[in-house]
């Protein structure tokens, strides 16, 4: 990412998750704002809210634009997450 500024990162809630019939009572859901942008490289998470049954297991995914998967620095971590 270095100081790049305007990529994206969006917080969703794990599809897997989001369609179960594991006996939960309320869909799950993330509220308020769940894009940002960077500014010189970091992003500020702020103002987002997440709801779901209590006590039942939920999974956040981070999906950002901001990581060069073509740069041989990012490679290791591509290959060790998609093993």
């Amino acid at each position: 990412m270095g100081t790049a500024s305007k990529s994206k990162l969006q917080i969703l809630i794990d599809e897997s998750y989001k369609n179960s019939t594991n006996g939960t009572l309320y869909t799950p859901n993330v509220a308020g704002t769940t894009n940002f942008y960077s500014d010189k490289g970091v992003f500020k998470v702020e103002n987002i809210l997440f709801t779901g049954t209590p006590g039942a297991k939920y999974q956040l995914k981070f999906v950002t634009d901001a990581i060069d998967a073509t740069k041989p620095s990012n490679m290791p971590q591509n290959t060790t997450r998609n093993s």
